[in-house]
């Protein structure tokens, strides 16, 4: 950077010169599908059928939430910092590339989906919904110990986290005592490593 006076870094991932992935979009949101599917499997559980709760509607959760729905999973939430939607029956490929499009080309926000089908809940994270696994992909600390607490009574068998450090410390503290896997971002995200 000094010798040659020029600075070619990037705000998030690699670049392709530095040993980042051509498909960088979907990577971080696959890898902690991938991740958690195998940490589920190595405690003889399997990811097909299991409702996930899902938080974000950028590139991580939105390729996550493509990647479980392939899976065989029900991708019951995504959020923004609006609110979140609930799908009970888990989304639909079909409901995907229509959020896709809201999302990443129109970016409006999730709230112009309640006459579609789905349930908005303003200005609320989706914690509060049953789910077998917790997939926070939206900001750091966004699970908090009150929500560690009602995600472990609603049955969360597991959270694999897709955002930074989006798990509270006490939260952590809080799955590991009560026996919920939990796959911290630097594990679950391919390029988090160093």
């Amino acid at each position: 950077m000094r010798l040659e006076n020029r600075w070619s870094g990037v705000l998030t991932g690699k670049g392709l010169a530095y040993g980042g992935s051509v498909v960088r979009t979907k990577a971080t949101g696959w890898g902690c599908v991938y991740f958690c599917e195998h940490m589920l499997h190595h405690h003889d559980k399997i990811l097909a059928d299991k409702r996930v709760a899902v938080s974000g509607a950028g590139n991580v959760a939105l390729y996550a939430a493509a990647k479980l729905i392939e899976k065989g999973a029900k991708v019951v939430t995504l959020s923004d910092s609006g609110g979140f939607i609930h799908i009970p029956d888990g989304l639909r490929q079909e409901q995907w590339h229509e959020i896709h499009q809201l999302k990443e080309v129109e970016r409006g926000s999730l709230s112009a989906l309640q006459s579609r089908g789905v349930t908005y809940h303003a200005g609320a994270r989706p914690w509060s919904i049953p789910c077998d696994i917790a997939m926070p992909c939206a900001t750091q600390n966004e699970i908090e110990l009150g929500d560690a607490v009602t995600l472990t009574s609603n049955g969360a068998v597991a959270v694999c986290e897709g955002a930074n450090m989006p798990t509270t410390l006490e939260a952590s503290e809080y799955f590991r005592e009560h026996g919920v896997l939990h796959a911290p971002v630097k594990v679950s995200k391919p390029e988090a490593s160093p």
